[in-house]
């Protein structure tokens, strides 16, 4: 018989509350020993505010589409925050990315304009030469346009040693 339950049949059994007992006479309720208090976890302390020493968060945009100029430009400016936008050399002026006004008009409010490859070529399937020309090919492309260019976002965020 397993030793747990042998204790529990042997267990002095407690009449219940108003039960007849065996001398005739009713049972009063006796309180039951109380349950070991149970250590309270200790509170958690209010985070300490680290002051702002430089720049916390960057927000950036890939591909330079036009959207970005309508829709995120004016958040931006209503909540004081810069942004880098990261262009596709080879796209500016067409479609529905952004023109050469409004990538300036961005860069002179205050963001940053960064290179996103000539073609949006995924670099780590292309060849050494041609993973050459979409780099320097667009900064070049966009330095000439803008100015310097000191960022770059690999498209599809893909990239390997080389």
């Amino acid at each position: 018989m397993d030793p747990r339950r042998r204790r529990a049949a042997t267990a002095p059994r407690t009449p219940a509350a108003g039960a007849l007992t065996a001398g005739g006479r009713r049972s009063t309720p006796t309180a039951s020993p109380a349950a070991p208090a149970r250590p309270q976890p200790t509170p958690t302390p209010a985070p300490v505010p680290v002051p702002a020493t430089g720049a916390l968060v960057s927000i950036t945009f890939d591909d330079g589409l036009a959207n970005q100029y309508d829709n995120a430009r004016p958040v931006l400016a209503q909540n004081g925050f810069p942004a880098t936008f990261y262009l596709i050399s080879g796209a500016i002026n067409s479609g529905s990315y952004m023109s050469t006004a409004q990538a300036r008009a961005m860069q002179s409010a205050g963001h940053e304009l960064g290179s996103h490859t000539a073609t949006h070529a995924n670099l780590t399937q292309i060849s050494a030469d041609q993973r050459n020309t979409e780099l320097a090919g667009s900064k070049a492309s966009l330095e000439a346009q803008f100015g310097t260019i000191r960022s770059l976002a690999y498209p599809y965020g893909a990239h390997d040693s080389t």
